[in-house]
This record gives structure tokens, C-alpha cells and sequence, in this order.
């Protein structure tokens, strides 16, 4: 720990000085600790938007960049935080604490567990800048933990490891560690009620059907960007696999989508296609197009569908509560390489079930990323391809 206080005490130091000037301003430190207080440099700016509110606390430390790309957002952590309501809560991948830090605001009584001793370290430091009083501390597996512990708490949270000691990502539940299928029986003995993160890359539908006891499933977005899918199991609950509800939340600044269906709803939901674009083009939010609602978010909306395997919809009434993105359209081109030098030389481009690439399109007809307005290439039933000229309004 006094070595985590003297790096510290140079990176106040520094901290101001450019990334680029860093080595040259350290050269009369060791080599380590000139690594070291780069790598707080560097992931105080890393941590810029995903922890803000601990930027706010100049003694905070930081590990490795890997440990930052893996830790939640703080908006997530306190997300997951809010879903639950209880008196005690055991985290047993507890990492940088993130997690921890936003449970310990709902919970009276937190363990936090972690194995790799320099996160653990660094944790501590943190919990104690946080002024965390309602958290202990173990620097264990979390098998050994459960071996070793002889209460029981209101919820056990797990984020198994989703990388391999070279780094590499791992594609299915059952080779994460520590692996939770083997470690059910022990983790009911202390508790009823267990909520898994996973990745984003894993299949719900095949979670469902490998993971016993699911309750719910919480599929969770942040700018646009489908960041954690959460299983809660309950202990002895048993339930077809088609039927378990899946909310989807896409928490923006103001307020946070919700979106709910079950995959026995979705594969019953009755779709229309559209004939033509009409005035507001739709398109769901990662969270719904993760959790695959095509045809549920379709049905619930009223929205034709432009094709089988396009995902945007398309109606003339402006639908504020849709739980997506809504763009206004301004023009179908009808002769894009004579049109689009008419209407614009730079655009957001989304490619939606269409033939060519952002990278394609740009060289075809010479345009430029960025600007207001959008340039939406994609598919109409049966096989038309159309580039749409639109504005996002919502």
C-alpha cells in the first residue's frame, strides 16, 4: 500500500504534463514505476466518461488498460444496482469494484471478492478514497470464498472472466471462469437469488437453454451500444425457456428505454411489410435488436417492416414512445450519382441489409463521414435497394 501512496504522489505530480513528454519528465524514476504512473495517466483518460465520478477523488488508482475495458460504466453499475433491493450481497468477480461501489449504495452489508492480488489491492485503496464503510474485503477465488463462508445473503452477483490468461475471447458460458454451471449447487446453499453478467457476444437463446433457474433476463444499453445481458436465477424456479421475459433498458441521458417481450410472443407476433418508405423510418435500439424483437417491437408499434431482414420500420405518424432511434425522411433516391452531389458531399452513413459497405459507398459516390443528416442504405421487400436521404429526430 505505501507503494500505491508514493505512485500516487508523482502522478498529482505529472498529471498534467502530455502523454507524449511523459517518459522524458519520469527518466529519473526506475523504469517500473515510471510504467506504473504512465498506466494512471493514461487511465485517468480512459476512464474519462465511463467513471467520472471517480475522477473526482485525486487519490483513486487505476490498474492495467485491460482491467479498465472490462470494468462496468458507472451508469450500468448503478443501473444494475437499482433493479434489486435487499440487506446483503456478495460480489464474487469483483475486479476494480465498480460493481461494488454502486451495490454497497443499496446494500447494508457488501463482499467484495476478488483473486488477482494487485487488483485486490488497488480496490482497497479505492474503497477506502470512496469512503466505503459497508464493504469486506476478500482476496480469494470465488470458489474458496463459498467454501468458507457460512452465511447466507440476499444476492450473490457474478461476472465470470470472459478472456483467457492470453487474452482471448471466450464464446460460451461454460468456459468462463470461474464456471458457473459447476458452481450452482454451493452457490444456492448461500443464496436464493444469483444475477450473471455476461457478454454481449453470447446468444440468449442459448443461455437460456444451457443456464437452469432463470427468472429474467436484463439486456442493457449505453450510447447506442449493447453493453451487459443479465441473468437472474432463482433458486428451484423452473420455467420453459420461451416464456421467460426479457427487458430490454437503453438508458440515455434523460430517461431509459424498456422494452419487454418473451421469445414465445416473438415467434407469434404477426409483421406487415411495408410497400414503400412513408414519412419516419424506426429503427430499435441495440438492446431490442440484441434481445431479437424484430416482429414483437414490430407488432407493439403497428410498424410495417421494410424487409425480412431489415430491421428498420417505416410509418407517417412520428411515434415519440418507440423505443429506437427515428429518423425523418427528406428523399428516396431515385438516381443517387445524380442526387446525392445535389443534396450533400457528407453524411452519417448506416448500412441496413444492403450489398455494399460504409467504406463502399463512400468511395461509389465520393462521400465524406460526419455532417446532420443521414444517408441510410438498406433493403424493401421484396429486393429493392434504396439509399434514403433522412434526418435523426429522436
Amino acid at each position: 500500500m505505501q507503494e500505491l501512496n508514493s505512485i500516487q504522489a508523482i502522478v498529482k505530480h505529472f498529471a498534467n504534463i502530455p502523454l507524449s513528454q511523459l517518459p522524458f519528465a519520469l527518466q529519473k524514476y526506475p523504469a517500473e514505476l515510471r510504467k506504473k504512473v504512465i498506466e494512471q495517466i493514461e487511465g485517468r483518460k480512459k476512464i474519462q466518461n465511463k467513471l467520472p465520478t471517480w475522477l473526482t477523488y485525486e487519490n483513486i488508482l487505476l490498474p492495467p488498460a485491460l482491467h479498465l475495458e472490462q470494468c462496468s460504466s458507472e451508469k450500468t453499475a448503478f443501473f444494475k444496482a437499482s433493479l434489486f433491493q435487499g440487506k446483503t450481497l456478495a460480489d464474487l468477480t469483483g475486479g476494480l469494484g465498480v460493481d461494488t461501489w454502486a451495490f454497497a449504495q443499496k446494500f447494508e452489508k457488501v463482499w467484495y471478492v476478488e483473486k488477482n492480488p494487485d487488483l485486490f489491492q488497488i480496490a482497497l485503496h479505492n474503497f477506502a478514497v470512496l469512503g466505503l464503510t459497508n464493504v469486506s474485503a476478500r482476496n480469494d477465488t470465488a470458489e474458496n470464498f463459498l467454501s468458507q463462508f457460512h452465511q447466507k445473503v440476499d444476492y450473490i452477483y457474478l461476472d465470470p472472466a470472459r478472456r483467457n490468461l492470453q487474452g482471448k475471447s471466450l464464446a460460451q458460458i461454460t468456459e468462463n471462469e470461474p464456471n458457473v454451471l459447476e458452481l450452482l449447487p454451493l452457490l444456492f446453499e448461500k443464496t436464493n437469488q444469483i444475477l450473471l453478467k455476461t457478454s454481449p457476444m453470447f446468444e440468449i437463446k442459448e443461455a437460456l437453454k444451457i443456464l437452469p433457474y432463470i427468472q429474467n433476463v436484463y439486456v442493457v444499453s449505453l450510447h447506442n451500444e449493447c453493453k451487459e445481458v443479465l441473468y437472474l436465477l432463482q433458486k428451484d424456479l423452473h420455467a420453459d425457456w420461451q416464456n421467460i421475459p426479457i427487458t430490454t433498458f437503453h438508458l440515455l441521458e434523460s430517461n431509459t428505454e424498456k422494452f419487454t417481450a418473451t421469445f414465445a410472443e416473438e415467434s407469434r407476433a404477426e409483421v406487415n411489410f411495408a410497400s414503400k418508405i412513408q414519412t419516419y423510418l424506426y429503427e430499435p435500439n441495440p438492446s431490442v435488436l440484441k434481445a431479437g424483437f424484430f416482429r414483437s417491437v414490430a407488432e407493439k408499434f403497428d410498424l410495417p417492416k421494410l424487409h425480412t431482414h431489415t430491421h428498420l420500420y417505416t410509418h407517417n405518424l412520428y411515434l415519440s414512445d418507440f423505443v429506437g432511434r427515428i429518423f425523418k425522411v427528406k428523399s428516396v433516391l431515385e438516381n443517387p450519382k445524380k442526387e446525392i452531389p445535389q443534396i450533400g458531399s457528407q453524411f452519417n452513413i448506416l448500412v441496413r441489409n444492403y450489398p455494399l459497405s460504409v467504406a463502399e459507398i463512400c468511395q461509389k459516390y465520393k462521400l465524406k463521414e460526419g455532417g446532420k443528416d443521414f444517408l441510410i442504405a438498406t433493403t424493401l421487400q421484396p429486393n429493392q435497394k434504396l439509399l434514403i436521404w433522412a434526418e435523426r429526430v429522436k
